[in-house]
């Protein structure tokens, strides 16, 4: 049986639909990705600050107290 040569147009012009759906599903996916690790990064960046603050204020409190205890040993020897 001999195909046509419609049948056989038909047939590469689905092929090359068919590829045109998956590159823009692909791209779609990339898209969601990349925005998808963009907030990742996002909260892990707000976290990390949250970190830093936290030590920041933790070291700032601990050389409060160390002065305050050694004012008072200077006061008290």
């Amino acid at each position: 049986l001999k195909k046509t040569k419609k049948q056989k147009n038909k047939k590469t012009i689905n092929k090359k639909q068919k590829t045109k759906k998956q590159k823009n599903k692909k791209t779609i996916n990339k898209k969601q990705k990349t925005k998808k690790q963009k907030s990742f990064i996002k909260s892990l960046n707000l976290i990390n600050f949250k970190i830093i603050n936290f030590v920041n204020s933790y070291q700032y409190e601990t050389n409060l107290l160390f002065k305050v205890l050694l004012f008072f040993n200077n006061h008290i020897n």
